[in-house]
């Protein structure tokens, strides 16, 4: 069955290298570049992407004395990316991947995706009281907290609406296990989707329809 509906996407890669008394990095936070980003720009008006209305950030954290590290209460999210250095095991690491959404112009599913698994040492996961798997996926999730009814986003008016953040790790944190001096704690990567609810009645209709496994 053919149907034109609308599309967005946009990309979270978070990177985690880790070596005892080495430097390391946690989380390289971007937007996608090739099909997704020409998907957004072409093909789809759901949000005004020009004004930067739908977007992953996340907050900068400051790493401890034990070797955790924090992200203070107030702290904004504004960094496209931050630095672990220095990362051991045994600690936690506050991280905050969030999508921001200050405008929509149509009902929506909204959608994340992982891509890349990182190494076992790392413990993490997508926080289930906002976040459900899609059925006959593989690390593809719907929002379905209390901002959505039945998985549905309603219409944000940037002009008059609080934009809307939804979190996206469990406690947003990561926990540090055991590793070797110099492993690759490897790479996790997430990437986010918003398609039209219209015409679909469930959030696994949309996301086939939309062709993201493509």
């Amino acid at each position: 069955m053919n149907k034109k509906f609308k599309r967005a996407g946009a990309t979270l890669a978070l990177l985690l290298v880790g070596a005892a008394g080495a430097a390391g990095s946690l989380a390289y936070l971007q937007t996608t570049s090739g099909k997704v980003v020409n998907t957004f720009t072409a093909e789809s008006n759901i949000v005004d992407n020009a004004n930067s209305n739908f977007q992953l950030k996340e907050s900068a954290a400051t790493p401890q004395q034990n070797g955790n590290w924090t992200i203070a209460a107030d702290a904004a999210l504004d960094q496209d990316s931050v630095n672990y250095t220095n990362v051991i095991p045994g600690t936690t690491l506050d991280k905050n991947p969030t999508v921001i959404l200050k405008d929509l112009n149509v009902q929506s599913y909204l959608f994340i995706k992982q891509t890349e698994t990182p190494n076992e040492a790392l413990d993490y996961s997508v926080d289930s009281s906002k976040w459900t798997p899609v059925e006959g996926e593989t690390n593809v999730w719907y929002y379905s907290g209390t901002d959505a009814t039945n998985g549905v986003l309603s219409q944000i008016d940037a002009t008059k609406d609080q934009a809307k953040t939804f979190s996206i790790l469990t406690n947003n944190e990561v926990t540090v296990g055991d590793f070797a001096d110099g492993t690759d704690l490897g790479k996790l990567t997430f990437n986010s989707y918003l398609v039209q609810a219209a015409g679909f009645d469930t959030a696994e209709e949309a996301w086939t329809a939309a062709g993201f496994n493509d």
